[in-house]
């Protein structure tokens, strides 16, 4: 009797170190693997084999960490979850054109396969994450990899791009896709490497988190740097709560805000034109004068065109939307195709009500308000709760001038099934 339990005791210790060797493997696969994925010799460098690879992948750890639970707990997250799964089925099947939803507008493939392997991805972490060191410092050096090729290219050094036939050379993509990309992939990652710093204090957060900030200037993604400024205040308000207990805490924040300026003064040298001052800040500045414009259709940002182009069309299809990655099917007319911008709402939000209909965003949004509350409630609990939030806040702040993105989506639905998890 007692080898027998002894068996089944080291037969249960098994399955648990099988299911987190898979989960390692997997979070290091999605989080610092597929951002850095890329192949040059395509003419879609970006994205065709980078989505086979998530959706082949997912599945198989979808289905080994499903049979090794062996019990799945439904909750409320669970069901929302599901319901949105088969309002984006019935979305396809109604789509106004099949194969699009299918698989997705070339470049962007976002169709019905991705769109589902997102809430699988969700899923994954929501019921099996748990805090790793050895993936953080495989994610660590890939984000400095990542943060290293962008600010070189920022300078005109591309050892890549330069080398193939792709329409984003001279761009900063680094090996993300298109520098609004870059912009996202920044707001995802620095809130976590701000608050490991000033939790811990450790150089290697500091370092990289001066690298990404590099990147997001670089990436001179305005959307960002407006979500920047929302996190920072996110992350001030913890140090100021915390600075009897911790006065380290506020120096090492001050230390990132130091640090960040002297990068943006240093990367404020225009190194694309003959005027060689004040890159960023005239960047900077276009924040205010498109506002200012917003009536004119000739604004410096065409997003505020594509948005006045895509009202009429809110509610020609609200229930079920004109099908996932079918914008350019409802914005199709010459001016729109003339300035290319008809393919993307560039708005997500805008993007879901059009596509998907109502009930989709009104689930999303019910699935990401339940983990924010639950987040705040939680908020005394540590470090990590302030930074997932930080996470989630930045993103939805800058999703509502930006697109969805195969190498920067994955990471944010990982992240919003890791705070699902730390809400529970």
């Amino acid at each position: 009797m007692k080898e027998n339990t002894n068996a089944m005791t080291s037969g249960k210790i098994s399955d648990h170190n099988i299911q987190k060797y898979i989960f390692n493997f997997y979070a290091i696969f999605i989080m610092a693997f597929i951002p850095l994925f890329i192949t040059p010799w395509r003419t879609d460098i970006f994205n065709d084999y980078r989505i086979i690879a998530v959706v082949v992948v997912s599945a198989i750890v979808f289905i080994i960490t499903f049979y090794y639970r062996k019990q799945y707990e439904i909750k409320l997250l669970d069901k929302l979850l599901f319901i949105y799964a088969v309002i984006l089925i019935l979305s396809t099947i109604f789509s106004k054109e099949m194969n699009l939803s299918l698989f997705g507008l070339p470049r962007c493939r976002e169709g019905i396969f991705s769109l589902l392997t997102y809430l699988i991805i969700f899923t994954i972490f929501y019921k099996n994450f748990h805090f790793s060191k050895k993936s953080l410092n495989v994610i660590l050096i890939s984000a400095s990899i990542i943060a290293i090729y962008g600010i070189l290219q920022y300078f005109k050094i591309d050892p890549i791009l330069n080398i193939v036939n792709n329409e984003f050379r001279g761009q900063p993509t680094s090996t993300i896709g298109q520098r609004n990309f870059v912009g996202t992939y920044c707001t995802l990652f620095i809130p976590i490497f701000i608050g490991l710093f000033i939790h811990s204090g450790k150089i290697k957060y500091f370092i990289v988190t001066a690298l990404v900030i590099g990147l997001m200037f670089s990436s001179t993604t305005r959307s960002a740097w407006i979500a920047a400024i929302f996190y920072s205040v996110i992350f001030a308000i913890y140090c100021l709560i915390n600075i009897n207990s911790n006065k380290k805490l506020i120096m090492r924040l001050v230390l990132v805000f130091i640090a960040a300026a002297l990068i943006f003064n240093f990367m404020n040298h225009d190194f694309k034109s003959k005027n060689k001052d004040d890159a960023l800040t005239n960047r900077v500045k276009t924040v205010y004068t498109d506002a200012k414009n917003i009536d004119n259709n000739d604004s410096g940002s065409s997003r505020i065109f594509i948005w006045k182009k895509a009202i009429p069309f809110l509610f020609k299809n609200p229930i079920l939307g004109s099908g996932p990655d079918t914008y350019n099917l409802v914005l199709n007319d010459a001016e729109s195709k003339k300035r290319a911008l008809y393919f993307k709402a560039h708005n997500e939000y805008l993007q879901i009500l059009i596509t998907e209909g109502y009930p989709a965003l009104a689930v999303y949004i019910s699935i990401v308000l339940i983990i924010l509350f639950r987040l705040f409630k939680r908020r005394k609990k540590g470090i990590h709760i302030w930074i997932l939030f930080g996470c989630i806040t930045g993103y939805l702040i800058q999703a509502f001038f930006n697109i969805s993105f195969i190498s920067t989506a994955v990471i944010y639905w990982a992240i919003l099934g890791i705070a699902a998890k730390y809400s529970d």
